[in-house]
């Protein structure tokens, strides 16, 4: 998957086969609208049985939800490396970070098929409706980002900034507020004053 061939993933929690299924929905939607992709066509792209993606997903819900996850592992780990270029600034770590996040959100496939011409009620429901495991979830890894970067950030402080911008970053992905760089510096000039204060010296 594209958004994280820069960066060094962590070590997959997936099989072989079930990576191999979560890059064929990428490669099926950058020609498929969300609405062709079956367990079957995926099964054909991924070179893998339907009941291998059954086994490894449990249904075509929890397929998407496995794409969505390792999609957010991938903009976590775009945030700790412009934490690491921004050190000292941490607004302008999170403003690098954030537009670097939206211009890859709105390049991935499932993300168009959320907020492109023909968006599918059934997607949105999951990275929102349905979305807030995977919000906890990105909420927790992004506040544990914080709290052992350079900024040192209490885990207070650290908690209710990583909160605040998960939801914004997903407003914005689901939503197409703008342009990537207005964005980001808006968000990120927005929070300036809480972000310089939570800093530890």
């Amino acid at each position: 998957m594209t958004v994280v061939s820069e960066y060094k993933p962590r070590p997959p929690a997936r099989s072989s086969a079930a990576e191999a299924a979560l890059d064929a929905v990428a490669a099926f939607l950058a020609h498929h609208e969300w609405s062709q992709v079956t367990m079957a066509a995926v099964a054909r792209e991924a070179g893998v049985s339907r009941q291998t993606l059954y086994n490894e997903f449990g249904s075509r819900q929890g397929l998407t939800i496995a794409y969505v996850t390792r999609f957010v592992d991938g903009l976590l780990r775009v945030v700790e490396h412009r934490l690491d270029e921004h050190r000292g600034d941490l607004p302008g770590a999170v403003q690098a970070a954030l537009a670097e996040v939206f211009g890859i959100g709105f390049e991935d496939p499932l993300v168009r098929g959320i907020v492109g011409p023909n968006p599918h009620r059934d997607l949105l429901a999951i990275v929102t409706v349905d979305g807030r495991p995977t919000l906890q979830r990105a909420s927790e890894e992004l506040a544990d980002v914080l709290t052992r970067s350079w900024a040192m950030l209490e885990r207070a402080d650290a908690t209710v900034a990583a909160s605040t911008l998960v939801r914004l970053v997903f407003s914005h992905l689901t939503l197409a507020f703008g342009e990537p760089t207005d964005a980001a510096r808006e968000i990120a000039t927005a929070l300036r004053p809480f972000l310089e204060s939570a800093v530890r010296a």
